[in-house]
Formats: C-alpha cells, structure tokens, sequence
C-alpha cells in the first residue's frame, strides 16, 4: 500500500505533494515608493531605478532609466543585495546554454556526419552596464530560491477563505509581518555614474504577506497576482529543496552561502 500512495504521488507531484507560499513585500525606509502596480520606483530628475519581483522564486528585475541628456554607467561590482545579513553581489549572471552540433568526419577512406546536442549553464561577468540618453536596461541578476518558508511558525497562520480561479471557495493559511518580525528583509545597493561622480541609491522591502496552500499558479487568481511586489515559492515534500543559510540561493553566492553555512554549524556545536 505504501508503494502504490507513492507512485500516485510521484505522478502527481506538481498538484497534490507540492506546497506554495505566495508572498508580497512592501517597502522598508523612506527612499522610494510602490506604484499601483507594485512596482519599487526611486531615484531622481535623471535617474529612475524600478525593482519587480513578480514569478517563481522572486526574480528581481532592476530597470533603469535613463531620463538624461547624457550618458549612465551601472556598476555591477559595486552594486549589491543584502539578503537579511548576507551581501550578495550583483556582478556574476548566469545564462543558459543549449543547441545543436554537427560536423563532418573525414578519415582514410570513412566520412561521415557527427551530430548531437548539448545544454548546460554558464556564468557570465558583467562589470557595467550602459544606458544611453533617455534609454533603460534591465537586469535580473538575483533569485531567491530555498528560502525555509516551512520554518514559520504554525501558530501564526489564520485560516481566511479563497476563491480560486474555478470560482471554488477554499481555505487557505495566511500570516502577516511587521518590519520587526519579518523573516524577509532585503537591501539593494546600487553605484551609479552620470559623470564622473557616481551616485549610490539604495531601496529596502521586506516579507508582509505569507500564503501558504496547496493551490498551484494557474489555479491561484487574486488581485494581487502578477504584480511587482508578488512572487511565490514551490516546495515540494521529501524532495531536495535546499536549505541554504535558512535564506536564500542566490545565482553567484556559492562560496559565501557555503561560508555561512561552516560558521552556523560551528555556532550550533
């Protein structure tokens, strides 16, 4: 019996062995504000920064615009995020690879045509990006990803009802967090140069809204969906979900999570 609930799990493992936490952030200090679509805006007459977590794993996309008659310079090296305690820098991006090969073989008297495939990852480093006179860039340099939504406590949860895009009416957990309690807190570091002279803007968010539920992306529909401040989490149990930090996984913070990770364990013994 015990095999068969186990292959009905596994083969539905998206629907029925998954958990989701959607949540939405607000913003922390006095720089910026959060437009009517949710979106994180900041910056001056000739510089405007927008920050958009909307999707999986809360891609942070950071747009910039240029509203000068002259050219910007973004500094990705020294720009960063710091992820409650830990400084992630924005400088290391990975790309993914795939595509096909084919070559022609010529040996004594064999010929023949090699073919194949490959796919795989590969981290690039952008030092800077240039944005000319009344012209913007985008950049998705961060995920969070493995962050122990789990961790929160039961106890905190209220049951509120749900409808789901079917119209269904359901039950769903939610929590709520003021800046002091936040399991979440973000800080984005960013060097600018219009000139010579570069110019540091930084914009805080942190973790308000838990909603923790069974109920999948495209069956969950609310007002808040497909906005800025909105992105979820997928945790499926028994899977390999990493705990890193008890934070987060970020594309080019390997060696520092793994750093931070010693230094817990070393605290724990």
């Amino acid at each position: 019996m015990k095999k068969i609930i186990f292959v009905l799990c596994t083969a539905a493992l998206l629907q029925s062995c998954a958990t989701y936490y959607y949540s939405k952030l607000g913003p922390a200090g006095n720089a910026g504000f959060k437009d009517e679509y949710g979106d994180f805006i900041s910056g001056n007459d000739s510089i405007l920064i927008v920050y958009n977590f909307f999707g999986e794993n809360a891609p942070m996309k950071i747009e910039i615009i240029n509203r000068s008659s002259g050219p910007v310079y973004v500094d990705w090296q020294r720009s960063a995020l710091v992820v409650n305690d830990l400084t992630v820098n924005y400088r290391g991006e990975t790309i993914l690879m795939n595509g096909n090969v084919q070559a022609n073989i010529a040996a004594g008297d064999y010929s023949g045509i090699a073919a194949g495939s490959f796919d795989g990852t590969a981290t690039m480093h952008k030092d800077a990006s240039f944005v000319p006179p009344h012209a913007k860039d985008i950049h998705v340099p961060v995920k969070l990803k493995g962050f122990p939504f789990d961790a929160v406590s039961k106890n905190r949860y209220q049951k509120t009802k749900f409808v789901k895009k079917n119209g269904a009416i359901i039950n769903v957990n939610t929590v709520t967090f003021d800046r002091a309690e936040t399991p979440l807190f973000l800080r984005s570091y960013l060097t600018v140069y219009a000139g010579d002279k570069p110019q540091v803007f930084e914009q805080s968010f942190y973790l308000t809204e838990l909603i923790k539920t069974h109920v999948s992306p495209a069956n969950f529909e609310d007002n808040r969906s497909a906005r800025g401040d909105f992105f979820y989490v997928q945790d499926i149990r028994g899977g390999t979900a990493s705990r890193v930090l008890g934070v987060v996984v970020l594309n080019a913070a390997a060696a520092a999570i793994e750093v931070q990770q010693m230094k817990n364990r070393s605290k724990e013994n």
